[in-house]
């Protein structure tokens, strides 16, 4: 017999789950401006996400990318939208889950999800990218670049994932505006000028420079999944970098992957995720 049933639902489980996007990146410098930092990653985070059915969820990491937005990242049906990319070459920066900063006298982004990018200064002086926490941050002066905006602390406890600053783990800030004679720094969590954004942070990336140099690219996203361990114990749960921390478990994600929680008394090859009128059948 093949039991095709709904007998093995999670019932009042609840995790917390933290979810990341992309930050933004910055463009290469061809025209002799100074460019806008990229714009932090959307921080998505529930204290108690319900976990109502024994299934595999999906995670897909979101990318940062050279010259453009970045990617969002997903977990089952939650989504952390990307980082909106820096100005380049005197022009505004790019809308996104936090704005990128203007390059020369333009406007810096519009963050969706977060805080706008800094504008920019005369023609030589890039914004700061906003960040989740705070906004990116126009020059103090001509040939200057402003400062991106702080990201949000890692809320997990027990994780040490994200840029560590001061001993507090900071995701989802904005990259430093570059400037002409000088550059600004990186908010929490964001990219330094002329780099990229920091890996699994959804930073924004840093701003480059007149001169053609190269494009850089936001941070990559991530997932974070903590749970109480003896809640969770008549279930298999795998999937991530699995540590624990106490009497938690958590199960990081910085790369595409599943996170399956499966019932152990479930008969072997049951599936534990298809509708609730699917029954019993025989063969």
């Amino acid at each position: 017999v093949f039991y095709f049933a709904n007998n093995y639902d999670a019932a009042n489980l609840t995790v917390k789950l933290l979810v990341v996007g992309a930050g933004g990146g910055t463009f290469a410098n061809i025209g002799g401006f100074a460019d806008g930092g990229g714009g932090g990653g959307e921080f998505t985070y529930n204290a108690a996400y319900a976990i109502t059915s024994a299934k595999i969820f999906t995670v897909t990491i979101g990318q940062g990318v050279n010259n453009a937005n970045g990617e969002s990242t997903y977990f089952d049906a939650v989504t952390a939208m990307g980082g909106g990319a820096g100005g380049n070459t005197n022009s505004v920066g790019s809308t996104g889950a936090c704005g990128g900063g203007g390059s020369g006298p333009w406007m810096g982004g519009t963050g969706s999800k977060g805080y706008n990018g800094g504008q920019g200064l005369a023609t030589q002086g890039g914004g700061g990218g906003g960040g989740m926490g705070s906004p990116g941050s126009s020059p103090g002066s001509e040939g200057g670049g402003g400062n991106g905006g702080d990201g949000l602390p890692n809320p997990i406890s027990g994780s040490t994932a994200g840029v560590n600053e001061g001993g507090t783990y900071y995701f989802c800030g904005g990259g430093a505006g570059s400037g002409s004679l000088s550059h600004g720094n990186a908010g929490k969590g964001g990219g330094s000028y002329y780099n990229n954004g920091p890996d699994n942070s959804g930073g924004g990336a840093g701003g480059g420079a007149g001169g053609g140099t190269s494009p850089f690219k936001g941070g990559s996203g991530i997932v974070i999944i903590s749970y109480i361990t003896s809640d969770f114990n008549a279930y298999t749960v795998a999937g991530g970098d699995i540590t624990t921390s106490g009497a938690t478990t958590i199960h990081t994600f910085t790369t595409n992957g599943t996170w399956s929680v499966i019932d152990k008394t479930a008969p072997v090859g049951t599936p534990t995720d298809l509708p609730p009128d699917i029954v019993p059948i025989s063969s």
